[in-house]
């Protein structure tokens, strides 16, 4: 429950041993290796050095190949899993062992094809299709397309809007042109089907006549044969690129008894990638290599052992507080608190000299979402549902992170629950008036009819809250040999606050006056001139005043939702009581207790968070650690076999 310590390592090893030296410290998976202090060389030493290209780009395009054809193959064959399937798992060792690589490239080079050729028969298909629609229409005309003139005649196929009154354009056609003849072969919804016949010289005046109406020449004019003939022979057509489809589809469907071992390269090749980028770090001469990086202080023993085997010569070293801002950060906690460092994540990493604040997060975020929830029936549900998860689908890392984090939320939920006597609400009570029956569930909590209750214990607590940030605060001031500030900002704080407590139980004012008067003397301490110290103090006792009494009053959020959610839960319970029926109120009741359980639970989750970062850690954090990243396994399908 702690920052890792970490150890500087410089290693210099022999340049042909470095693909097996890495493949070991990929198993070992302690060492983060970085780019090289070009600084700490000398000129001449700096020419001596090189680095060189291990293959990233390329490893990279070949994951992304892998990662393409395992894509396609859920979308031709998709894959049945669960909410609950495990990840299969697979040995570290088997995870660097690229002898299947090559085929399993090969195949996925041949799925993409195999979809390349699918993608151009469907566009096929579609054009084909496409004819077959546009031949529709004139299905029932025997004449053949090639056939648009005669000796003194043209003919020509074309389309009207279906709003065109035939019989109106025929006849002011026949006024323009005597000698012509318009033939409907077919209507739809939109349009008029027809064959325009008319004499070769009067050719321009005709088209100009029809041309008022919106008639538009078909392309189906450069075809040859009936429209009949050439539906068949494209519907031909179609049923063999339809059955050529097919049996593509059925190869790539065939070949999805493969998805594992796609999966497995996949991440083989992610390793690899991994393998190749931090090779690139390195700066070589040809016939060593230079690495520099970080390795924990407790792995310094086991990375020893493993480097004997090696011509290399090392050192390892305590950082500098120079190096402070390099330092990568592993926050090393136990079953109970780990699952709280997603959330310390997603704010930002503690600097190597903060505090790992996931301890205090195990209990006051744990506490604050319980309160928020407060009910059995819905802690229980979240209790039971990450441990289903977490068991049955043997989720590791972030997700397995994530479903102890809803184990330990469902706990707490649970425990306010029952001290405000809440079973998805006053669902208990209810169901037994329905029958004519009074029931009283004893509580200590009671938000709906002592909300002030609640209100003052929400501000307690926040106030208990954000005192343990200023002792945080104030011990790692005097770890780092600040005494003298954590006297001045905490000790003046605590003395403030403590004098307010004694005047508020009618023994003393003289104390917090002291603590003002402390507040005052010391907070403008860095000011140049008395003046600039004064004001800075009187500035800083202000801010003390209106800064904490803002900051505890963000706590009363605990109780309003912890209300809201009460209430809402009673309506929906009373609703379903007005039914006078129990189907009818098992109904609302599912509806009602589901809705609210999903807007607690963002709630709960959003505000609960919103305490810790800006309340809490406003007090004591400091932040912008760069995360611990070593050279290790690295997998997205397969879950690491713990080996000895």
């Amino acid at each position: 429950m702690a920052i890792e310590k970490m150890k500087r390592l410089k290693l210099v090893a022999v340049k042909s041993e470095r693909e097996a030296l890495f493949r070991e410290l990929m198993l070992l998976g302690c060492v983060q290796i970085t780019e090289p202090d070009d600084a700490e060389l000398d000129t001449e030493e700096t020419g001596a050095f090189s680095k060189e290209s291990a293959g990233l780009s390329e490893c990279r395009a070949e994951h992304r190949k892998l990662l393409n054809a395992i894509e396609l193959m859920n979308g031709y064959a998709p894959a049945k899993t669960g909410l609950f399937t495990p990840k299969p798992e697979a040995s570290a060792q088997s995870l660097t062992d690229e002898s299947s690589l090559e085929a399993n490239l090969a195949l996925a080079d041949k799925i993409a094809e195999t979809d390349e050729h699918i993608k151009r028969l469907t566009a096929e298909m579609s054009r084909v299709k496409g004819l077959i629609e546009t031949l529709r229409p004139w299905e029932e005309l025997g004449l053949p397309f090639e056939l648009s003139e005669t000796k003194t005649c043209f003919i020509m196929h074309g389309s009207v809007p279906a709003s065109v009154v035939l019989e109106t354009m025929e006849t002011e056609l026949y006024a323009a042109v005597q000698e012509s003849q318009i033939i409907r072969v077919s209507s739809d919804r939109e349009q008029h089907y027809l064959l325009l016949v008319a004499m070769k010289n009067n050719k321009a005046a005709v088209l100009e006549a029809v041309r008022r109406f919106g008639f538009s020449p078909s392309t189906v004019s450069e075809m040859k044969g009936t429209a009949a003939e050439n539906i068949s022979n494209l519907s031909k057509k179609l049923k063999t690129l339809e059955a050529e489809k097919d049996g593509l589809t059925k190869q790539i469907a065939e070949a999805a008894s493969s998805r594992d071992d796609l999966k497995l390269n996949a991440d083989k090749l992610l390793t690899k990638a991994d393998r190749a980028e931090n090779t690139e770090r390195l700066l070589c001469t040809d016939s060593t290599i230079n690495l520099e990086g970080w390795v924990p202080s407790r792995m310094d023993k086991q990375l020893g052992n493993v480097l004997l085997n090696f011509n290399c010569a090392w050192e390892t070293s305590e950082p500098t507080a120079e190096d402070t801002p390099d330092v990568p950060i592993k926050l090393r906690n136990n079953a109970l608190t780990s699952p709280y460092s997603m959330l310390t994540e997603m704010y930002s990493l503690p600097s190597y000299n903060g505090i790992d604040p996931n301890p205090f997060l195990t209990i006051f975020f744990s506490m604050f979402f319980g309160i928020i929830l407060a009910d059995v029936g819905y802690g229980a549900l979240l209790f039971f549902g990450g441990l289903l998860y977490k068991t049955k689908s043997k989720a590791k890392g972030a997700q397995g992170r994530a479903a102890g984090l809803l184990m330990v939320c469902g706990m707490t939920t649970i425990l306010f629950g029952v001290l405000s006597g809440s079973f998805f609400g006053d669902v208990i009570p209810k169901v037994a008036g329905m029958y004519g029956h009074t029931v009283s569930i004893p509580a200590l909590i009671d938000p709906l009819n002592n909300p002030l209750q609640v209100l003052i214990g929400a501000l307690v607590i926040g106030f208990i809250q954000l005192i343990i940030g200023t002792a945080i605060n104030g011990y790692m001031l005097i770890r780092d040999g600040q005494w003298k500030d954590a006297i001045y900002d905490v000790g003046s704080l605590w003395l403030f606050f403590a004098g307010i407590a004694l005047g508020a139980l009618g023994i003393t004012w003289y104390v917090a006056i002291a603590g003002a008067a402390m507040i005052v003397l010391t907070q403008g301490r860095s000011s140049p001139s008395i003046g600039g110290k004064i004001g800075n103090g009187i500035f800083s006792l202000y801010s003390v005043v209106s800064g904490w009494f803002g900051d505890i009053l963000s706590y009363c959020r605990l109780m309003a939702l912890m209300l809201a959610g009460a209430v809402i839960a009673s309506v929906f319970n009373t609703l379903g009581t007005m039914t006078g029926s129990i189907i009818g109120f098992a109904l609302l009741f599912l509806i009602g207790q589901s809705l609210n359980l999903a807007l607690s639970l963002i709630g709960a989750f959003v505000h609960s968070l919103r305490l810790q970062y800006l309340e809490f850690f406003g007090k004591f954090y400091r932040e912008g650690g760069k995360p611990y990243q070593p050279l290790a396994i690295k997998t997205n399908y397969f879950n690491i076999i713990e080996e000895d």
